[in-house]
């Protein structure tokens, strides 16, 4: 199940690794958050992430789902500390609703 518009996103560095916190504002949004959006489909929404190590840490306690990618920083002038990548997630999860 999708889950929707209704959640937030925090993004940030440690190095040269990305740090995206997606989480849902009810039990219910967060059980579909946390079926919905699996490491592949992060990647599939955020392209850049592909070939590189994504890893995926569940917090249920805060009804919200961690990502760590490793290495996307490394030579990346864009966005050098991840502060926007939160906000694409989250508008690329509601463009996919």
């Amino acid at each position: 199940m999708h889950p929707g518009r209704g959640v937030g996103a925090r993004s940030g560095d440690k190095g040269s690794d990305a740090n995206v916190g997606v989480w849902a504002r009810s039990d219910h949004a967060y059980a579909a958050l946390r079926g919905w959006l699996t490491t592949e489909r992060f990647t599939q929404l955020l392209p850049e992430t592909a070939g590189l190590d994504v890893e995926r840490y569940e917090l249920p306690n805060l009804r919200a789902v961690n990502f760590v990618v490793r290495g996307l920083l490394a030579g990346n002038l864009v966005d050098p500390q991840a502060k926007g990548l939160g906000e694409r997630l989250r508008a690329r999860i509601a463009e996919s609703a």
